[in-house]
């Protein structure tokens, strides 16, 4: 699915996106790991969106810290990168912390 990746956002802007938009941080973590994982793959947000089952405008949602995914996407969007929900959290926590937006 070798599609033409998008950057990795910035953490900071991602938690000033959080603060704005009044989202748990973990959303930020989150959104930084799963744009890792598509550019480590070289995976556009069409790839993931086929890969999971996650319609394109919902996943352009939740990258853009517009709308909180469920548990149910977050895991399909995991499964679809191949990682476990548990590891997109800790992940997720990993940078939080490594970033202070914990």
């Amino acid at each position: 699915m070798r599609s033409k990746s998008r950057p990795v956002p910035d953490p900071a802007a991602l938690l000033r996106l959080c603060q704005e938009r009044h989202r748990s941080f973990i959303c930020a973590g989150q959104v930084v790991v799963l744009e890792a994982a598509m550019a480590r793959l070289e995976w556009s947000i069409n790839d993931l969106a086929k890969a999971s089952g996650v319609s394109r405008q919902m996943l352009k949602s939740i990258l853009a810290l517009e709308k909180f995914p469920t548990a149910d996407r977050l895991e399909r969007l995991a499964i679809a990168l191949g990682m476990q929900l548990h590891e997109l959290d800790e992940a997720a926590l990993k940078v939080c912390h490594q970033h202070r937006l914990l």
